[in-house]
């Protein structure tokens, strides 16, 4: 097993460097996007997002600087806010995939609600 320690990686492609296997198959890839965002969609720290819109309580677009080559990726999102009773209950979800971006709502199960909230995109 050897190890290779670098200040930079850089893809020989016009596409991100991609982990494999003795093989050659790919076993793994970095995130297309990331984002820690604020509840009034000001963007704290990110990876490929060029704007977070607050379109109304709650509902989120998110634009990507470089887009994606298919809208099939996944997002895992969570809320950053700190739950005080174990009755309360948080949703987050995204949709409208698309290779510039997507949409993402979050509510307290009874109304939308804007909170902060971190965000990952795998795939495409």
């Amino acid at each position: 097993m050897s190890t290779v320690k670098a200040a930079n990686l850089q893809s020989t492609g016009s596409g991100a460097p991609a982990f494999k296997n003795s093989s050659g198959t790919e076993i793994g890839q970095l995130a297309k996007a990331w984002g820690l965002i604020q509840s009034d969609g000001t963007i704290s720290d990110d990876f490929n997002v060029s704007s977070v819109t607050l379109n109304s309580a709650g509902k989120y677009t998110i634009s990507f600087s470089t887009a994606l080559s298919s809208a099939n990726y996944a997002v895992n999102a969570t809320v950053n806010k700190e739950l005080t009773g174990v009755s309360q209950e948080q949703n987050i979800a995204y949709f409208n995939a698309s290779t510039s971006g997507f949409s993402l709502n979050q509510n307290n199960a009874a109304a939308f609600e804007s909170n902060g909230f971190a965000f990952v995109v795998h795939g495409a």
